[in-house]
């Protein structure tokens, strides 16, 4: 028997939505090197039914990745005004 048999009809009775396998790395090295890192999905392939298609699936992440990284720059301007190290979520109060 192969490893990976049933993978999938476990990771669905897990109710697991995504398989990805790339990120976990790029967190590691992004964390390893001070570095902050995220990750933007858009699904191509349903492994359960051996489906793929893009179904605008990767314009969709462009525009939240493009969006999210004006978000990020705004919270590391709020972080520096207010002279803290990280952001938090009450730093968004303070400037209402």
């Amino acid at each position: 028997m192969v490893a990976a048999d049933g993978l999938i009809e476990d990771l669905r009775k897990a109710g697991v939505a995504c398989l990805e396998m790339e990120c976990s790395a790029l967190f590691v090295l992004a964390r390893l090197f001070g570095m902050r890192s995220g990750s933007i999905l858009g699904a191509v392939a349903n492994r359960a039914t051996n489906a793929f298609g893009d179904n605008g699936a990767e314009e969709r992440a462009i525009n939240a990745a493009n969006e999210a990284v004006v978000v990020l720059d705004e919270w590391s301007r709020l972080k520096t005004a207010a002279g803290k190290a990280t952001f938090y979520p009450s730093l968004l109060l303070r400037n209402g």
